[in-house]
């Protein structure tokens, strides 16, 4: 299953929440401290790493405060004609637009 993060920019975040109805894994939640600009931001709240990096809340973000990162797990390639070795690859981080 692919995993992902999501970095807000909360200094532009006004907390319409738009991105939490969107978010399927449910992991977005409004912070308790106020942004300068005075609102409550989205922050991620995600400590059992179910964050899936689907990009909903992105897409839906009206000011594009919202960047997320998919974790690609790349599947080892058979070599010689040989079954591919059992585990996996490092993660690399791909930014999902």
């Amino acid at each position: 299953m692919a995993t992902g993060r999501v970095v807000i920019d909360i200094e532009r975040c006004k907390g319409c929440e738009l991105c939490r109805a969107a978010c399927p894994q449910d992991v977005l939640a409004l912070a308790e401290e106020l942004n300068a600009k005075g609102y409550r931001p989205v922050i991620l709240l995600d400590p059992a790493h179910d964050c899936t990096g689907c990009a909903l809340c992105a897409t839906v973000c009206p000011d594009g405060c919202i960047t997320v990162y998919r974790d690609v797990v790349e599947k080892a390639r058979p070599t010689n004609g040989r079954a591919p070795v059992a585990g996996r690859t490092p993660a690399l981080a791909q930014e999902v637009r």
